[in-house]
């Protein structure tokens, strides 16, 4: 089953035209952390899903 958390994270990031490291330093977080939730390997915690849907507002 795919990771919708994860596809919409990583449309939203090539929408915005940032790359991961620019998002990830806008949500305080690693450009690995990042990679890792865009393919699906782990999933961001409730404050980086706050601050994530703040941005895509």
């Amino acid at each position: 089953m795919e990771n919708q958390l994860a596809a919409r994270l990583s449309d939203f990031i090539k929408e915005t035209g940032l790359s991961k490291r620019k998002f990830a330093e806008k949500v305080g977080v690693s450009a690995m952390s990042v990679s890792d939730w865009t393919t699906g390997k782990i999933q961001p915690n409730a404050e980086s899903i706050f601050l994530y849907a703040k941005l895509s507002m």
